[in-house]
C-alpha cells in the first residue's frame, strides 16, 4: 500500500471544525434523507437559512451508502461535499487499479469530479448526510475560494487531513451491483 498526505488533484478534502458545525440545523426532510438506501438529493427551503456562502449551487444530499456509480451528466461539475452527519469511507477510482479511500466524518469538506467511479460505505450505524455544491468546472477555482471564505467568515474554520492513497486493484462484489 502507498500512502501519501496529499491526494490526487481528482480529489480535495480539508476537515472544518465540527463543534461549529453545532449552528448548522438539518431540517427534518433533510435528515430525513440520511435514513435512505437510495443517495436523495434535495433543495430544501429552510437551505436559506444556513450561514454558508453560494446558497444557489448548493443542495443536501443523503444516503445509508452509495453503490459504486459516476455521474456522466454532470462532467463539466466538481462537487464540493460539506459531511454533517457521516462515519464512512468515500472511495474514488482514478484509473483500473487507482483508488483513492478516506474516512468522512462530520466536519469534512472535500472536492471531486462526479464522472469518476466513487461509491461511500458505512463505518457504522449513522446514515450520511451533506451539503453539496455543484461547481461548474470552468468556475471552480474562484467559486471554490469563494465557499471557503464563506465558511472561514461564518466561523468554520479548516485543519489539514492525510489521507491515504491506495494502489490496490478495486474489488467490486455482488452487494454492490
Amino acid at each position: 500500500m502507498n500512502s501519501h498526505t496529499s491526494l490526487p488533484r481528482a480529489l480535495r478534502r480539508i476537515r472544518l471544525d465540527p463543534l461549529a458545525l453545532s449552528r448548522l440545523i438539518a431540517p427534518a426532510r433533510a435528515l430525513d434523507l440520511a435514513d435512505s438506501w437510495e443517495i436523495d438529493v434535495e433543495r430544501i427551503e429552510e437551505l436559506e437559512e444556513l450561514p454558508l456562502p453560494r446558497l444557489d449551487l448548493l443542495t443536501w444530499l443523503g444516503c445509508i451508502q452509495a453503490h459504486p456509480h459516476s455521474d456522466p451528466s454532470w462532467s463539466q461539475y466538481t462537487f464540493v461535499t460539506l459531511a454533517l452527519q457521516a462515519h464512512h469511507t468515500f472511495e474514488m477510482m482514478h484509473a483500473p487499479g487507482m483508488v483513492s479511500s478516506m474516512s468522512v466524518r462530520p466536519g469534512d469538506l472535500f472536492a471531486f469530479q462526479p464522472e469518476n467511479l466513487h461509491w461511500i460505505r458505512a463505518d457504522g450505524d449513522v446514515g450520511f448526510l451533506s451539503l453539496q455544491w455543484a461547481i461548474p468546472r470552468d468556475d471552480f477555482r474562484d467559486v471554490y475560494r469563494e465557499i471557503r471564505r464563506g465558511l472561514a467568515d461564518a466561523g468554520l474554520r479548516s485543519v489539514k487531513v492525510p489521507t491515504a492513497l491506495s494502489s490496490w486493484k478495486a474489488t467490486i462484489g455482488e452487494e454492490w451491483l
